[in-house]
């Protein structure tokens, strides 16, 4: 209610305020306010309606006598819908309030929420299946769930609150939230967390039906097959409608790569800690100022043109030597492992590397060309 209230204040302060700067200043609070609004409304969902609909759904099946009853389905279907759309709601308002990114359209927001829809109904259903078989230890593997995704959130360093003790707090909610469903935490590239996520989220549906399916006491009931179709087709929609999403709905679809070059440092920012990217490759550390690295797809270009180039063979970037006219005594001496007429010497590990093989062929090549003036056009 506060939020809401503080949401509705800054609202009406920006209609009313005199300049533009002030107008914008009260509207960017606005929608701060709203976005904590709405993120507070997920967590209430998951933390409230979450665990009562799995109980209502667990008393539904040991006790059947209300089944009939349209009441109990509303409310079940109404707590479905209304979990689904919180996770819909946030999205959208945190990408309304973000100025970098655009906002979720009519057909985005109908695609999110169904894929939403499709991922948390299996998984609720799922975990009241099991517990009619297992009853308790379905905190067990709920636990461990929880229990991983909050220590992969302390790994990721997370900013979202200033004060530590308040941080580890949000991400005990946020790992609450993800054993209903995946909740992206941190910004930036999250295809790798997606995988890695839905790969634990889907192993654990699969042993956890598969252990009920097979061992219940209820074959032959009514949901024994209902609830086996209704997971099984809600995992196939959703990632359908998860696919559809990304490449059709997105707000970015159109400069979303589907099938992206695999990049460590990438890879390790999304499910880690952020580092800088000089970090990662240590190559592109040690690379001299008469070292200039061009795009792969220039090398052949580079090397037609004649003299003065010698390529050095990398796995991931293609080094090309400008090789000014040297005498043959600085040849020598880099031969010997001695710096080029002292240009080298604040590199010990370059002048280390003459030993190899894609050293000597450049030498060799500066060798032939160490008579001739070069002119070079970077």
């Amino acid at each position: 209610m506060y939020k809401n209230f503080e949401s509705l204040r800054y609202g009406m302060k920006s209609q009313t305020a005199q300049s533009s700067a002030e107008r914008e200043y009260y509207y960017r609070w606005m929608l701060r306010e709203d976005t904590d609004a709405c993120m507070l409304r997920l967590f209430e969902c998951f933390m409230e309606s979450a665990p009562q609909l799995t109980l209502q759904l667990y008393i539904l099946v040991v006790d059947p006598a209300d089944a009939s009853n349209p009441l109990r389905i509303i409310s079940l279907l109404s707590s479905w819908i209304g979990i689904c759309w919180s996770l819909a709601s946030y999205y959208k308002s945190l990408r309304f309030s973000r100025e970098n990114k655009e906002n979720l359209t009519v057909c985005g927001t109908v695609a999110y929420f169904l894929w939403r829809l499709l991922e948390v109904g299996p998984r609720i259903v799922i975990i009241s299946m099991f517990m009619t078989q297992y009853y308790f230890w379905v905190a067990v593997p709920l636990s461990l769930h929880w229990v991983f995704v909050f220590i992969w959130l302390q790994i990721q360093q997370l900013t979202f609150c200033q004060n530590s003790v308040w941080q580890t707090f949000f991400n005990m909610m946020c790992a609450f939230v993800s054993i209903f469903c995946f909740l992206n935490a941190k910004d930036g590239t999250s295809r790798y967390r997606c995988i890695l996520f839905y790969a634990i989220f889907y192993t654990e549906n699969i042993v956890l039906f598969a252990l009920w399916f097979r061992f219940t006491d209820h074959m032959g009931t009514w949901y024994h097959l209902t609830a086996f179709f209704f997971v099984l087709c809600g995992a196939v929609l959703q990632a359908i409608l998860f696919c559809c999403y990304y490449c059709c709905c997105h707000p970015e679809s159109g400069s979303l790569v589907i099938c992206k070059e695999y990049d460590s440092h990438e890879m390790f920012t999304s499910l880690c800690f952020s580092i800088p990217a000089t970090q990662t490759n240590e190559r592109e550390k040690n690379v001299p100022p008469n070292m200039i690295t061009y795009e792969k797809q220039e090398r052949k270009q580079k090397l037609d043109q004649g003299l003065g180039y010698a390529p050095h063979k990398r796995s991931h970037i293609s080094m090309v030597t400008v090789t000014p006219p040297i005498s043959e005594r600085s040849l020598a001496m880099a031969r010997s492992g001695h710096s080029l007429d002292g240009d080298i010497s604040s590199y010990p590990s370059f002048s280390a590397s003459f030993q190899t093989s894609d050293t000597k062929l450049c030498l060799d090549s500066v060798s032939n060309t160490s008579s001739r003036k070069t002119e070079t056009n970077v």
